[in-house]
């Protein structure tokens, strides 16, 4: 558009002392004086220097804290049953079995034992743990199959985030619902001494306080947390995979199996049920390990074994599962990787500027050739 034939000025006029003016200040003038530094040499090395010490000092203590977590991990996929040359992993893959079963009236489980020698625990706290290789918890449709509302009791029913597992078969909404509860780790691990002295382990407090009774909580009634209507079997059904009723998560049911009871030293009922929480906060990478007890005693060194119901299916997607003892030290359990990784930097940032001081001593600057 040719602003001169439209009658407009292309070019803004500006009044001497009209109020579009800038103040004559040393701000508004851009006259203020500044900071240039010129970075040197000799300041480039000294960062880096500085920089060098610094993660030394914090990695050192870490690489040192590290290396004082004992430390035990035993493979027990493919245990064999008690009494017999076959695995319990075939075991529970042969339908003739029922050990598959979920019904709450099945009381026949596989059980193996992991006999293992410990060194080095003493009266150290020591943690169990159970872990698995090749299982997907952060698949994106396994993270979304929940529903939050449900679990905090805030509603009954699940909302169309648990799809596939919404409903059961007879149109009652499973509570809770999604693959994330349905698929809850049902093994059990028992410990004993030599002489066949059980160990006293505990799950009370192996769940983040933060979740127990403030992301899951059970719903509020007068009488037992099974006389509570809205999870009548009439109205809401249980995760298939699981034997028992929700409210009788943490709770001894015999004759009838449960591998979330007192008897398995578990802790809390119904949605507050520890072991159901600490499932429930989902691994970020495809190998984790997941806390299942504290050891309340000390642990001289000798042998032990463990006692295992092998409930949980692993290997018809290539995965494995293990137990897990350990110590812990000031910065948590066994991790040289980011202590190393601190003392790799440190000897990077201190080699550098000596590699150019050396240089610098040693060669000439190039003569000109013209």
């Amino acid at each position: 558009i040719n602003a001169e034939y439209m009658g407009i000025s292309a070019t803004p006029k500006m009044e001497v002392g009209g109020t579009n003016r800038p103040k004559d200040n040393d701000f508004t003038q851009q006259r203020l004086a500044s900071w240039k530094p010129i970075v040197s040499d000799r300041f480039f090395y000294g960062v880096l220097l500085a920089v060098g010490i610094v993660f030394f000092a914090v990695g050192i203590p870490m690489l040192v804290g590290s290396s004082k977590v004992v430390e035990y991990e035993w493979d027990y996929t493919y245990c064999n049953k008690i009494g017999s040359t076959s695995t319990c992993d075939s075991q529970l893959r042969n339908p003739a079995t029922g050990l598959l079963n979920t019904s709450a009236g099945i009381t026949a489980r596989c059980q193996c034992i992991v006999n293992v020698t410990l060194e080095g625990i003493g009266s150290d706290k020591a943690y169990v743990f159970y872990s698995l290789d090749k299982y997907a918890q952060d698949h994106r449709l396994y993270v979304l199959s929940r529903w939050s509302t449900q679990l905090r009791s805030s509603s009954v029913t699940g909302g169309t985030d648990c799809n596939p597992m919404t409903r059961s078969p007879q149109g009652l909404p499973y509570a809770p619902c999604g693959q994330a509860a349905n698929s809850l780790f049902n093994d059990t691990i028992t410990m004993f001494t030599a002489s066949a002295v059980r160990v006293a382990l505990s799950g009370k407090g192996i769940a983040w306080s933060s979740d127990v009774g403030g992301l899951y909580k059970n719903p509020t009634t007068a009488g037992a947390l099974c006389s509570f209507a809205d999870w009548s079997p009439s109205v809401v059904a249980s995760p298939p995979n699981w034997p028992v009723r929700q409210c009788e998560l943490g709770v001894d049911v015999s004759p009838r199996y449960n591998p979330w009871s007192p008897a398995f030293d578990s802790s809390g009922l119904g949605y507050e049920n520890e072991d159901f929480i600490v499932w429930m906060r989902l691994a970020s990478s495809l190998n984790f390990r997941k806390l299942y007890r504290k050891v309340q005693q000390s642990l001289p060194d000798g042998q032990y074994y463990f006692v295992v119901d092998y409930n949980y299916p692993v290997t018809q997607f290539g995965g494995r599962k293990s137990i897990v003892l350990s110590t812990t030290s000031w910065m948590g359990g066994q991790n040289p990787f980011l202590g190393a990784m601190y003392i790799l930097i440190a000897c990077i940032s201190i080699a550098v500027p000596v590699a150019f001081v050396i240089m610098a001593m040693y060669m000439t600057p190039r003569k000109a050739q013209w």
